[in-house]
């Protein structure tokens, strides 16, 4: 007589026991997405930061309805302004998936960053969830409260690794969001056998990113490993648009790779596989710099033997694991896992130096920590088959990892905040980090702060003397001259024509040269006196303000047209000065006017009250048209004071000076000036501009005695 299941001692599941194991599920995956959400909150500014500001703030291809077209039929930094990257590669990047959703982005949002961070996040959250359905898909049967916590804990992993914050709280991160949403949905589709939407699916994740390339490859390799099924049918429906969509790719934007070298290739991956194994394992102390690259005169490039030898064990062990998969078909599956690890990072992996100044980047990890999440689940779960109590432990020190990454994360994803918040991280992270300083020093010169920047570019200037590596040397040098422009007191003329030498032979006889100190002397190639002529930021603007300065209005005007023409449109620090030049030249009333049609312009408001003071004090003084476009040069900080300037009433002459040393970054006389604005109460606006300024000085001068 047979013997019931019951008296077994086997229990079916039933329908309710696999509806309550349907919500237990269900539930996991809803607490799986608020973490996610609660930890990425932090970095939910409404600051552009880094790479944003070229691609979106400043960026009038995504802003004009008219220029969609050239946006989405080139290379992704064809941008607007003068933020296109040094590095020639990234002029052959094309995602035209991520250039539209900036497009509708601001569309929604304009420029608050806020709303790029949020979708960002959202599309993080996504992926989490994916990745949720991805692993519960892959990994086998077991245990199911067993098989539930191995998976939420590898979901976790994904959603939670340090490496995270770059892709989820840099809004120019998003292009992995997008990717890796694709690449999940098409895993998932060709799962369900739905070949053909999977290739499509992963056809539009390349036009989001190109490292999609390997994502046919793995699924393929996914359905060898894992089912032993080959499908010619299916191979062909799942490759077939991948590569109609690479030559689409390669139609619109060519792939070549300019200048670039593969020698000493072999140590050079080695040592980015190690630092990406690093930047897995340990990744307490994330930087967007990891692997910076050293020179040296006499040997070149550095390599830290860690990182190499890391390489080599990585390599070494996928190597073992391939050799044990093709002996034992048990351990096929846990390569599987490996290669969604190790393959997405072939791409990144600078097999082909392409100049980039640090080796590896978190962000690059975004897709590979998929392989990561599966090889924990399958682990664990193999655990709590080989003993439970194993398991148990084993779970207990993951969930206790993943929260100390969890809070890693959440503190990193607030140095994403702004671009202030992550360069002032990364050089307190390694003082020796060149990029760091260069961009800390321009971005404290643009706040005004001109001598604690200026300290940072001088810093970034000795580094880069220390180095055979051209590129920081130039830039290096052109900071220093910039900011030298600016910070220059306008009584110390000899040091202001010395810059104008500089500036003029650059044009003429291509050698950017300063006799003064810091002191240098660079022999320009064609191309790079090709290039600096065509900079906006650092050339063109400290060239015209240099000009300015010594009285040349319309040298100065000239330049900044010259500019114009040959970039389409001006950075907003050039507007400024343009504006200012507009005023000098007696046409105040045009200049306030104009500046209400570019509210795009550096300090508009701050702006806006010193044209707004300027023309009321020059009302006053009745005087003609030419002698009050001199009393605006003047009050503006360009040339020396004018003779009608003696003649003028005290009042008038103490708000004009006021002006200028305001302009200039003078110390504003503050007691005489609000002497004046007890009887003009149209001053007040510019007094509380001028103590403002004179906070930020005294700000700055605190913040270069903390340096020293």
């Amino acid at each position: 007589m047979m013997r019931s299941r019951k008296t077994l001692g086997i229990q079916p599941i039933g329908y309710d026991g696999a509806v309550a194991s349907e919500r237990w599920w269900g539930a996991a995956s809803i607490l799986l997405v608020l973490l996610t959400v609660l930890v990425f909150i932090p970095g939910l500014s409404d600051e552009f930061t880094w790479d944003d500001n070229g691609l979106i703030r400043t960026n009038e291809n995504i802003q004009r309805p008219e220029r969609y077209g050239e946006a989405l039929t080139s290379h992704f930094w064809n941008v607007s302004s003068d933020a296109a990257q040094a590095n020639e590669t990234y002029n052959h990047l094309y995602r035209p998936l991520v250039t539209a959703a900036y497009i509708v982005q601001y569309r929604l949002f304009g420029l608050h960053a806020a709303g790029y961070r949020a979708v960002s996040l959202a599309l993080h959250a996504l992926c989490c969830l994916l990745a949720f359905f991805w692993l519960r898909r892959r990994i086998p049967p077991g245990d199911e409260v067993h098989r539930l916590l191995a998976i939420g804990l590898g979901a976790a992993l994904f959603a939670f690794h340090p490496s995270r914050a770059e892709a989820v709280s840099w809004i120019s991160g998003s292009t992995e969001l997008w990717m890796c949403a694709l690449v999940l949905l098409g895993a998932l589709a060709f799962d369900s056998n739905r070949n053909w939407l999977a290739g499509l699916l992963l056809a539009a994740a390349l036009f989001a990113k190109e490292s999609a390339i390997v994502a046919a490859p793995l699924l393929l390799a996914d359905r060898f490993l894992l089912q032993e099924r080959r499908e010619r049918s299916a191979s062909i429906a799942l490759t077939a648009p991948v590569v109609l969509a690479l030559l689409v790719r390669i139609w619109i934007v060519d792939v070549e790779l300019p200048s670039a070298e593969t020698s000493g290739a072999v140590p050079r991956v080695l040592s980015s596989l190690g630092l990406y194994a690093q930047q897995i394992f340990a990744p307490w102390n994330p930087t967007a710099f990891p692997g910076m690259r050293v020179y040296d005169c006499d040997g070149g490039e550095s390599l830290q033997a860690a990182w190499w030898l890391g390489g080599t064990l990585v390599a070494g062990a996928l190597l073992a694991l391939g050799i044990a998969a093709f002996r034992r078909p048990a351990w096929r599956p846990v390569l599987a896992d490996a290669l969604w690890v190790v393959v997405p990072l072939l791409p990144v992996a600078n097999l082909i130096d392409l100049g980039s100044r640090n080796l590896t980047a978190d962000r690059f990890l975004y897709l590979p920590m998929l392989g990561v999440a599966s090889l924990l689940a399958r682990g664990l779960l193999w655990m709590f088959a080989k003993r439970s109590s194993l398991g148990k432990t084993a779970a207990t020190v993951v969930f206790m990892l993943v929260l100390g990454f969890a809070f890693v994360t959440s503190l990193h994803a607030r140095v994403f905040a702004s671009s202030a918040s992550l360069w002032e991280y990364e050089v307190k992270r390694n003082p020796d980090n060149p990029f760091a300083l260069h961009a800390v020093g321009t971005a404290r010169t643009r706040a005004g702060l001109l001598g604690s920047g200026f300290d940072y570019l001088e810093r970034a200037q000795i580094l880069a003397t220390r180095s055979c590596v051209r590129d920081d040397q130039l830039r290096a040098s052109k900071d220093v001259a910039w900011a030298l422009a600016l910070r220059t007191s306008q009584d110390d003329r000899s040091a202001l024509l010395a810059l104008q030498t500089t500036y003029r032979r650059a044009a003429r006889d291509a050698v950017f040269e300063y006799s003064g100190p810091p002191g240098w002397s660079i022999a320009l190639t064609p191309q790079e006196a090709r290039d600096l002529l065509s900079e906006d930021l650092q050339f063109a603007l400290p060239r015209a303000t240099l000009e300015a300065r010594l009285g040349h209005i319309d040298a100065a005007a000239q330049i900044l047209r010259d500019q114009a023409v040959r970039s389409d449109s001006l950075h907003p620090l050039s507007q400024g000065l343009r504006l200012r030049l507009v005023a000098a030249q007696g046409r105040v009333e045009d200049s306030l006017s104009e500046l209400g049609q570019y509210p795009a312009v550096a300090d508009a408001g701050s702006l806006t009250v010193v044209l707004s003071t300027l023309r009321e004090t020059l009302s006053r003084t009745n005087l003609a048209a030419d002698a009050q476009a001199r009393l605006a040069q003047y009050a503006l900080g360009f040339g020396q004071a004018p003779p009608d300037a003696d003649n003028l009433p005290s009042d008038a002459r103490t708000v004009l000076d006021a002006l200028r040393a305001y302009e200039t970054g003078a110390p504003v006389d503050l007691a005489s000036l609000e002497l004046e604005g007890a009887k003009h109460s149209e001053l007040s606006a510019f007094i509380q501009l001028a103590k403002a300024r004179a906070e930020v000085q005294r700000f700055d001068d605190e913040l270069r005695g903390l340096q020293r």
